[in-house]
C-alpha cells in the first residue's frame, strides 16, 4: 500500500489529437479533492497540438507520449507507470466531477474488501459541456443486484470512467487487449468483474461527453465496431457459467433471454440472435416433471403415457403413482422397464390428491405438471406450459 496515509489513486488519462477538450479532462484530474492522487497522461501519437497543450502542465502531471497505437495501449502504458493503489480511468474528452475521487475512497472505506471495484452514475454532456441527460444508474438497477458482479455490465451501463479499480487486478488478471480496437475496455471490465467483488456508488461521478468528432469517428468504422461487438457479446453469453447466470437472474434461461431483448435494442443484431438460440436451448435442456396418478382404465392410462412421451419437450420425467389400482400392472411396468424417463411407484390407495402430492415429492425437474390419465396432454403441451411460464417470471420483473 502506499506509504501516505491514505492510498495513492492514479488517474490515467489516454489522449489522441484531443486537443479541444483535454485541457478541461486534466484540470478535473488536478482538481480533485482526494489529494493523494497523480495525474499520468499518455499522447498516443497524436498529430495535432494536443502535446504542447499537455507540456504545458509540467510538473503537475506525469506525462508520457508513444506511437499511435489505441486506446487500450495508451491505457497499457499508463497503467505500468502507475504508483497508486487504485486506478481511474479518464477520457481526454470527458469531465470528473471535483469529489469524484473522494466520495469513492469514501465509500471504498466503509467496505470490508478493499479490493472492491467501485462504480457509479455519470451524465452526458454536450460539445458546450451543456446537460443532456442524468445516467442515474439506480433507476435502472434493482437494488438487490446492484453489487451482482456483471448484472449491470450485461446490460450496457457500465461507464469505464466512473469506476474505482484495485490495483492489484492488473497483476492477476492482465492489461486491456491492445488486438481489440473498439471493445477494449469491455472486454476487461468482463474479465475483472468475474473474479472482483463490485459495489455501486450512488453518486454521479462523471460528466461524459457527446460530441459531433466522436459521431463522425463513429461512422468511418460502424461496420468493424459492429463486428466486434457482435463477437464480444456472443463470447459473453458462451463464457457464463450457469452460477454466474444464476446469481443475476433465476434461471440462464431468464438471463440469457433478458440479455437478448437489450441486445435486440442495439446495433448487434447477431449477438442478439445468438443470445435468443442460447436461451432456447435452455429451454431445450430444463427439466419437467410429470406427475400421473391412477386407479383404474389401464387402456386409457396408457395412451396418457405414450402422450407425455410424444412431447416435443423431450428433457423430461413421467412419475406414475399407482394408487393401489385394481388393474393388471404388466403393460405399464413394460413401458417403465423400456424407457428410463419412466418412474413408477406403488402406495396404498389414498385419494387423488394424495397421489399427487407424492408424486411431486419424488419429483426432480425445475417444474411440475399433473397429467389426468382421462385427458391426454397435447403434444406441445409441456413446452407451451414451460415458455409461458419462463416469459411470465420475464415480465414480472422487466428490468433489461
Amino acid at each position: 500500500m502506499s506509504t501516505h496515509n491514505s492510498p495513492k489513486v492514479s488517474i490515467v488519462i489516454p489522449i489522441y489529437n484531443g486537443e479541444k477538450y483535454l485541457c478541461q479532462a486534466i484540470d478535473s484530474a488536478l482538481a480533485q479533492t482526494y489529494e493523494n492522487t497523480e495525474v499520468i497522461v499518455v499522447d498516443d501519437g497524436s498529430t495535432d497540438s494536443s502535446a504542447a497543450l499537455i507540456a504545458k502542465y509540467g510538473d503537475k502531471i506525469r506525462f508520457f507520449q508513444k506511437p499511435n497505437g489505441g486506446v487500450a495501449s495508451a491505457l497499457n502504458l499508463g497503467i505500468t507507470q502507475m504508483r497508486g493503489d487504485y486506478f481511474s480511468w479518464l477520457s481526454h474528452d470527458d469531465v470528473y466531477r471535483p469529489d469524484k475521487i473522494q466520495i469513492q475512497m469514501d465509500e471504498l472505506q466503509r467496505l470490508e474488501d478493499k479490493n472492491t471495484v467501485i462504480y457509479s452514475s455519470y451524465d452526458v454532456i454536450n460539445a458546450k459541456g451543456d446537460l443532456v441527460f442524468p445516467m442515474d444508474l439506480a433507476k435502472f438497477i434493482p437494488i438487490e443486484k446492484r453489487n451482482v458482479p456483471l448484472y449491470a455490465l450485461l446490460r450496457s451501463l457500465i461507464h469505464g470512467c466512473t469506476l474505482l479499480i484495485p490495483a492489484v487486478y492488473f497483476r492477476t488478471i492482465g492489461y486491456f487487449d491492445e488486438a481489440l480496437r473498439h471493445t477494449q475496455d469491455y472486454d476487461f471490465f468482463f474479465k475483472l468483474m468475474r473474479v472482483a467483488p463490485i459495489h455501486f456508488c450512488n453518486h454521479s461521478v462523471v460528466l461524459s461527453r457527446l460530441h459531433p468528432e466522436q459521431n463522425s469517428r463513429q461512422q468511418e468504422i460502424t461496420a468493424p465496431r459492429i463486428k466486434e461487438c457482435d463477437h464480444l457479446w456472443s463470447m459473453f453469453l458462451s463464457d457464463l457459467t450457469d452460477a454466474e447466470m444464476m446469481r443475476m437472474e433465476k434461471t440462464p434461461y431468464l438471463l440469457l433471454r433478458r440479455v437478448g431483448l437489450h441486445l435486440s435494442k442495439t446495433e448487434y443484431a447477431g449477438a442478439a440472435d445468438f443470445a435468443k438460440r442460447l436461451a432456447d436451448r435452455r429451454l431445450t435442456e430444463t427439466k419437467i416433471s410429470v406427475v400421473m396418478p391412477f386407479f383404474d382404465n389401464l387402456k386409457m392410462i396408457l395412451l396418457a403415457i405414450d402422450a407425455v412421451l410424444a412431447q416435443t419437450h423431450a428433457n423430461l420425467e413421467l412419475i406414475l403413482i399407482n394408487d393401489g389400482a385394481v388393474i393388471n400392472p404388466d403393460p405399464i411396468l413394460a413401458k417403465v422397464a423400456a424407457n428410463p424417463r419412466l418412474k413408477y411407484y406403488v402406495q396404498p390407495n389414498a385419494g387423488y390428491h394424495a397421489a399427487l402430492a407424492a408424486g411431486a415429492h419424488k419429483a426432480t425437474g425445475r417444474y411440475i405438471i399433473y397429467s389426468d390419465v382421462n385427458s391426454p396432454l397435447p403434444p406441445d403441451a409441456l413446452e407451451t406450459h414451460l415458455r409461458c411460464k419462463e416469459d411470465d417470471i420475464l415480465q414480472a420483473n422487466p428490468h433489461c
